[in-house]
Formats: C-alpha cells, structure tokens, sequence
C-alpha cells in the first residue's frame, strides 16, 4: 500500500464552521485530535488511537478537521485501503470514529466532515469511501442522498463449543500454528481470495500485520497452514462479551475450505479454553467460507436478537453498481468492523 502524499488543506467555512480535508497533519494536530477523540470515547484506552492513526502503518491519515472558534471541534480520521472495484484495483477509504466537540454539536459538523471527505476522495479518483455507522450516526447517512445502504451484514453464531461437525482435513495440511509475523508471501494467500470477490479490501502483510499483531489492547489468536513459505491459510479470533455471555469472534478467514476448516477447529479448541462458551462471525453468505461455517454449526442469528445491527454504508463515484448491491459480491469480515 502506497503512502498518502501530501497536499495542500482544502477548506470550505460554512456557519462559522470551517472544514478541511488534511493529509498533512504534524504532530500537534494529532495530538489535538486524539484529544477529542478521548472526549467522545472515554472509555477506550489512550494507545488505540496512536496505533490506529499516530503511527502512519499504513500511510499517512487522511482526517476531515471541522474547525470553530479557533480550536478543533470536529473530526472525521479515515483508513486507506487498496482495494477491488467491479474487479478493478483502486483506492478506497473507510471513515472511522466521526466526532463533534460537546459544545458544537447540532450544528450540522457531522453531514459537513463526511461530505468533504468524500467529495475530495471522489475528485482524486477513489473508487468509493465506506463505513460501519451505529445506531446513531445511521440517519446521518440516510438523510444523505449519495450515501447507499445495499445491506447489512449477517452474524454467524455457533452456540455450542464441540457440537456441530468436527474438522476432517488431512494430516497432509499440517498442523495449525500461531503467527508471530506476516511476511510478504501472504500477499499471495490476499490476492486470491480476494480475487474471488468483485468489491472489498486487499488484505497485504502490512495491513495484517498492523491489524491483528500489533493492536495494543486486544490479543487476537492468529493461527496459519504454512507449507514451507506457502501460506495454505489464516485465521484471527478473539474473545467478546456477547448478551453477558463470553464468545468467541471469528474477524479474519482467508484459504481454501479445507485449510480454514482445520484452522477454524484449532481457533474455537483456544477460545474454549480462553473461556468461549459460544462462536460468532460477521461474514456475507452465499460463499465457501460461509460453506464452512455452517458445516461446523454455525447459522445466521435473526435479526431481532441482534444487540446491534451491522450497518454497511458507502459513497461511490457513479453510485454503486447493482452488481454489487449484493453482499455476495463483497469480500467483507468482522475485521472490517472491529476497528477499535
């Protein structure tokens, strides 16, 4: 993935609000923007936002300031991303963590952080900007003409640990191991599966590597099928309060079905002895990793008992496409969603 370069600030000032779209933040700025983000996420720990902005893993950040009064009140970061359009490679952005000073909210801060956002992404040729709102960002977004709603992601949940089918992969695929480091042959394990989808992220070593090893609070269990410096297969889980029940979250699959059905074993074995009583995965139907989950017991939770619904919202160039209006069509995981 290729840095950001840096440009110049664009700004717009409207109702004594300015907003502009920055790429080259210095050090101060961060700063005061990770001071805001505090106000908005106390209960988040403080190294979360040094990880997932402050050190520049995947490029500079790309971050919408809304400015008022002097001082930031406003503050909209992003990720970007190489990505798949219509099976094209391009460039997209997900907005994470959009956020408005206490005193400066109702003021339309929100509408104007992610429409310069993603008009600036849209003039420099990026293929779209997506997000997962919550329940209260949600009908920002759906006052907001060009941002689409194709669905929402479907929870996968096994509800009993050593019920369902067991793995019956060969002793040839070897024997699941931890990794401690994602090298550059991963990419090739990425660009395969990905390369089965026609939308979504490519998920290269570096982005692997930032993502699940060097999260600064949460422990994933990252287990891979290597055969020498072939990667056969990688799976991520952690552990998740879950209606008070302690889960197991399956965010990351990539492989073919029968590596991720050995993988998918050893990771529910070492969430069970973590303290998982049940298994959840946030992952689109209608494929081969979905395929395997089902076999394993794993089923779709309706949506009346969800705690929460897994909104998925983007903004494209030309509109989305029907073809891809289908989550069949996207290659999307709860990693995507587990940001913080």
């Amino acid at each position: 993935m290729k840095a950001v370069e840096k440009s110049a600030a664009e700004t717009r000032a409207t109702g004594g609000i300015e907003v502009e779209v920055r790429d080259d933040l210095g050090d101060d700025e961060l700063t005061r923007i990770m001071d805001l983000l505090r106000i908005a996420y106390p209960a988040v720990e403080t190294g979360i936002w040094d990880w997932q902005y402050g050190r520049r893993s995947l490029g500079t950040p790309r971050v919408a300031l809304a400015r008022a009064d002097g001082k930031i009140v406003g503050v909209q970061p992003s990720i970007r991303q190489d990505v798949l359009w219509s099976g094209r490679s391009a460039t997209g952005y997900q907005l994470c963590h959009v956020v408005t000073h206490p005193e400066y909210r109702r003021r339309g801060i929100f509408t104007k952080l992610v429409s310069s956002f993603a008009e600036r992404a849209e003039r420099e040729g990026a293929a779209y900007v997506y997000t997962f709102p919550n329940r209260l960002s949600f009908p920002g977004f759906q006052r907001t003409r060009s941002w689409d709603h194709p669905f929402s992601l479907p929870l996968w949940v096994r509800l009993a640990l050593g019920s369902g089918r067991s793995s019956r992969a060969t002793r040839s695929l070897g024997v699941p191991q931890p990794v401690e480091h994602f090298d550059p042959a991963v990419d090739v394990l990425a660009r395969e599966t990905a390369g089965r989808f026609p939308a979504g992220r490519v998920r290269d070593h570096r982005y692997l590597e930032w993502r699940y090893l060097e999260h600064p609070e949460r422990p994933y269990v990252v287990l891979a099928l290597r055969d020498g410096s072939l990667w056969r297969g990688v799976v991520a889980g952690r552990l998740v309060d879950w209606l008070g029940v302690r889960s197991g979250a399956v965010v990351e699959m990539l492989g073919d079905p029968s590596s991720l059905d050995r993988l998918l074993a050893a990771l529910e074995a070492e969430l069970a002895r973590r303290g998982a009583r049940t298994m959840g995965c946030l992952m689109p139907g209608g494929r081969a990793e979905s395929q395997v989950l089902e076999r394993r017991g794993y089923r779709v939770l309706p949506a009346w008992m969800l705690r929460k619904e897994f909104y998925f919202v983007l903004r494209a160039s030309g509109g989305v496409p029907p073809s891809l209006r289908d989550m069949s069509a996207w290659w999307l995981t709860w990693g995507d969603n587990d940001i913080v």
